[in-house]
């Protein structure tokens, strides 16, 4: 097997499979969205004035970390043949891991005896992950 035939692979969906491909795509667009938001939060996070809150940088930056291997981890299951199990396992990360790096953000909101700064509404974007997740956890069971 040399390189061109790794470029030749062209794998066959069936129907149901297809399906899961396209309840999956929201739950990648949220990811996309949701990592963009921190990205842009930590790139443009002054200094941090304490060892608070730059270990709650540390943990943020650790969850976005996560978030992408867990989505790159589902995009590699969305491939035939599909593992349901292994599906809902690559959801269930992506969700633990947006959920602690957006937490661990949420000192920023409400810092401990500092000035507060401002972050972003993680909520609606969490929430949009979320829903995104759980049609796809539905549609998994469905078929």
């Amino acid at each position: 097997m040399d390189e061109d035939d790794d470029l030749d692979f062209e794998p066959t969906f069936n129907k149901k499979e297809l399906q899961v491909v396209s309840a999956a795509t929201p739950v990648f667009s949220a990811g996309v969205a949701l990592m963009k938001d921190l990205i842009r939060f930590l790139a443009s996070a002054p200094e941090p004035p304490n060892s608070a809150v730059l270990s709650a940088l540390e943990e943020a930056l650790q969850g976005a970390r996560a978030l992408m291997l867990a989505g790159e981890a589902l995009g590699a299951a969305m491939y035939p043949p599909q593992d349901r199990n292994e599906i809902h396992q690559h959801v269930n990360a992506i969700q633990m891991a947006a959920t602690s790096a957006t937490d661990a953000m949420s000192c920023f909101a409400h810092p401990k005896g500092g000035q507060e700064t401002s972050s972003p509404n993680w909520s609606a974007t969490l929430e949009d992950l979320s829903q995104a997740c759980v049609l796809l956890g539905t549609t998994i069971v469905s078929i």
